[in-house]
C-alpha cells in the first residue's frame, strides 16, 4: 500500500477532513488529494507532519521498495492495519459519548 492511500484511510479512519489536515500540515487541499491518489510523492518533512499530527511513527506510512523487506512490509501492513482498528473504535466511542 503506497503512502498516500495509507494517509487516506488514516485521515478518513480518524475522521479528519482534507482542509483540516491540509491546513495543519501547511499545504494546500489539492496538493494533498494528490499525495493521496498517488499523484503526487509527499517529501520526507510532510511524511513526518504527518505522522506527528496522528501521533504515529513515519514508518508506519511508508513501505519499502526492496524486496528483501517483504516480510517487513507484511507486518507494518498489520500494525498499520491494527491502528486504523483502533482509530476507528476511538472515535465511535467520542460520538457516542
Amino acid at each position: 500500500m503506497d503512502p498516500g492511500h495509507r494517509i487516506k484511510l488514516l485521515r478518513t479512519a480518524m475522521g479528519v477532513q482534507q482542509d483540516e489536515l491540509a491546513n495543519k500540515l501547511g499545504i494546500s487541499r489539492s496538493y494533498l488529494s494528490q499525495i493521496e491518489k498517488g499523484k503526487k510523492e509527499p517529501s520526507l518533512k510532510i511524511l513526518k507532519r504527518i505522522a506527528e499530527y496522528f501521533e504515529m511513527p513515519p514508518a508506519l506510512l511508508v513501505e519499502s521498495k526492496s524486496e528483501n523487506n517483504s516480510a517487513l512490509n507484511v507486518e507494518l501492513e498489520k500494525i498499520f492495519i491494527d491502528l486504523l482498528k483502533s482509530a476507528i473504535a476511538i472515535r465511535s466511542q467520542k460520538s457516542s459519548a
